[in-house]
């Protein structure tokens, strides 16, 4: 009797609903390259970013990630596209080596923002006493300043995510996938300033900073928790049989459950071949509904 080995790869990850997603991020600065004086970026816009002064890489949240020192970032320009006013979505893993709350400079961690130019929005802590918490400052249209904050002291050397969403209505922060602030906001300056990591426009970051991403959407606090654990929206995941497995049925249903913005019909694409390199690079691909896939002969 002989039994035929059949080896899955189930990349059920370029879907119906992708240029939506794919549209809304203008950026996705891993981190990870480790060596050199570019920060690329990986969302296909090109945004790639120039690193200055002498940022150390380390391990970070996923692969690796930048540690500043008060005086080094990433300059990544003030290229048009990133011009957003709201709706907007900021994320970012970050670590910090100082206490911040209580810091005389107010250390700041992503901006677009530039002294002697002019400023959109901040990620810095808030003068002490304010409270002294690290939050989104936005710069409103009709003046004044919108703050939205972590609601809580960051611990020194413990990882955080932070995102900050301008939905044209409000002003929202979240920490580690859950809201800590709201506040009216209806749209903000957008600004020539350039857009920097582990700088705010004036006060550099003390710490680490890791998976950086802007959307152009206002994205809901369920897709910023899917983003945080690595799934971003719109993509498929837990697929049934899993990732790599073996001995698998030549016959059946495959199954999954659909990303955030798949359609119920032809939501999604699943590639088969027999080389490896063509399915992950997704070469081909048939159309299905949003969760399910039942080929037409045995695998």
């Amino acid at each position: 009797m002989c039994r035929r080995w059949i080896y899955l790869v189930f990349p059920i990850l370029v879907l119906g609903a992708a240029p939506i997603a794919s549209a809304d991020l203008v950026g996705h600065w891993k981190l990870d390259e480790g060596s050199g004086i570019i920060a690329y970026d990986s969302s296909g816009n090109g945004h790639d970013g120039t690193i200055v002064g002498n940022p150390q890489w380390v391990r970070g949240v996923s692969g690796l990630a930048l540690e500043f020192d008060g005086d080094d970032h990433v300059d990544l320009g003030n290229d048009p596209s990133l011009d957003i006013t709201a709706p907007i979505t900021i994320m970012i893993w970050a670590r910090t080596s100082v206490v911040g709350e209580t810091h005389t400079t107010n250390p700041g961690l992503i901006a677009k923002a530039e002294s002697g130019v002019d400023w959109s929005w901040q990620l810095r802590y808030k003068a002490v006493g304010s409270p002294g918490y690290l939050g989104f400052q936005f710069n409103p249209v009709t003046g004044g300043r919108v703050w939205v904050n972590v609601g809580q002291n960051l611990e020194v050397g413990e990882w955080y995510h932070i995102a900050g969403v301008a939905n044209g209505t409000d002003a929202i922060c979240y920490l580690n996938g859950e809201q800590t602030d709201r506040q009216p906001l209806v749209d903000f300056v957008g600004g020539n300033g350039k857009l920097f990591i582990g700088y705010e426009g004036w006060v550099h970051w003390y710490g680490a900073a890791d998976e950086v991403r802007i959307y152009d959407t206002a994205l809901t606090q369920a897709e910023i928790q899917q983003a945080m654990i690595g799934v971003p929206p719109g993509a498929a995941s837990k697929p049934s049989p899993a990732d790599e497995a073996t001995d698998v049925p030549r016959e059946g249903t495959l199954s999954w459950t659909p990303g955030e913005f798949a359609a119920t019909t032809n939501g999604h694409k699943v590639y088969f071949g027999q080389s490896f390199n063509d399915v992950n690079d997704a070469t081909g691909g048939v159309a299905q509904d949003a969760n399910s896939y039942t080929p037409a002969q045995r695998l």
